[in-house]
Formats: structure tokens, C-alpha cells, sequence
């Protein structure tokens, strides 16, 4: 039986804090009530816009994927908070670790939220296909649809900063997940080889 609705549904933010209530309840009762939620942050060149990402990730305390050109691999430079590594979980090499098929077979992240522009990954983008979310949420301020592989449940019309302030705006509940402990790991364990990897190296 084929859908009578669109399969995306969109949502505009005209201004901070102004937009369609019900939708947007709808958009934070979804990404409260995920079991396995993901955060992809694609490219993002304003400063401002970039900081507002790392508070929404900070604030969500969910796995996030930086792309290269998020900004947020120099986050150390971002922040003066020493701690922030053992309080959020960035998966800075996700791409890498998704060579592994047991890796992609067992990470199913059930919500995804992307901020920011294309995910420059090929591995990553043929992941978020392939494991098919049971909601993908776009946060993009231009209008244009660009989803070939139609996993775009959700699009939300907003800057980064105007989504991050709806988002801290709101609790989000705490779950602790032994799947984070896995993949805190996993990432640990890449950043680990790479560094004996390049240290050995003479240049």
C-alpha cells in the first residue's frame, strides 16, 4: 500500500522560537525517545555556527560523527574545558572503523540528527543508507532537498545556531548505553594505532 503523506516532513523556523509547535513537539519527542540516538555534524565554516554545534553535542550527550570539515576535530582549540572528552563521545574515526563488517552490523543507531552540510565520508554515507534509521532528521537553513537516497524522514529549516538554541532549551533524559562503552573503545583504539603508527614515522 503506497503512503498518502510525503515521506519527509517539513518543518521551517522563520525565526528563533518561531515555528510550528506541533511539529516541533513531535521533532523533540522523537529525539527524546531514542534508544540508540546519533549525531553527524557535516561541514560547517562559521565560527559561531561551529560553537553552537558543540554546545547541541555537549547538550545531547549523544555518539557524534565530526565530519573533517565540521570543525569540531580541533575542538580542543574550541573550548577550555579540560573534561570534555570524558563527558561526550566524538567518533573522530568512524570512518576507519566501519572497514570492519562486525562494526557495521552491530552499530544501529535508531534516531539520527544531521547538522551542517554534506558529509564528506563516502564510508559514513553509505552507512547512514544502509542501516536505515527509524527517523533521520536534517537541520539545514537553505531549502534545497538533497536526499538520493530518500533517508530523510524529518527536515528542519533552521540554522545550527537556531536549532542548538531550541535544543538547550529542553531536558533530555540520560540513558546509559553499553553501546557507547564500545564504541568509546573502538574510537580510542584507532586514535591509539594511528598515533604509534605516525610517531614511528620519520619525517
Amino acid at each position: 500500500m503506497l503512503k498518502e503523506e510525503p515521506y519527509t516532513k517539513y518543518i521551517k523556523v522563520q525565526r528563533a522560537c518561531s515555528y510550528s509547535h506541533d511539529n516541533m513537539s513531535m521533532l523533540l519527542d522523537i529525539i527524546k525517545g531514542a534508544n540508540e540516538g546519533l549525531l553527524v555534524v557535516g561541514a560547517i565554516q562559521a565560527e559561531d555556527e561551529i560553537w553552537a554545534a558543540l554546545q547541541l553535542v555537549k547538550h545531547l550527550s549523544w555518539p557524534t560523527v565530526p565530519d573533517i570539515l565540521s570543525g569540531l576535530r580541533l575542538r580542543r582549540q574550541l573550548t577550555s574545558h579540560n573534561g570534555i572528552e570524558h563527558n561526550i563521545l566524538f567518533l573522530d574515526h568512524l570512518d576507519h572503523a566501519l572497514l570492519s563488517g562486525s562494526v557495521k552490523s552491530w552499530l544501529k543507531p535508531d534516531v539520527v540528527v544531521q547538522i551542517g552540510g554534506r558529509v564528506t565520508s563516502k564510508r559514513v554515507s553509505q552507512f547512514l543508507e544502509l542501516c536505515s534509521p527509524n527517523s533521520y532528521i536534517f537541520v539545514d537553513k537553505h531549502p534545497y532537498r538533497h536526499d538520493p537516497s530518500h533517508l530523510i524522514t524529518h527536515r528542519l529549516q533552521c540554522s545550527i545556531i537556531e536549532f542548538a538554541d531550541i535544543m538547550l532549551a529542553k531536558e533530555f533524559p540520560e540513558r546509559v548505553r553499553t553501546s557507547n562503552t564500545i564504541l568509546r573503545e573502538i574510537n580510542a583504539m584507532f586514535f591509539h594505532c594511528f598515533r604509534e603508527f605516525f610517531s614511528s614515522k620519520i619525517f
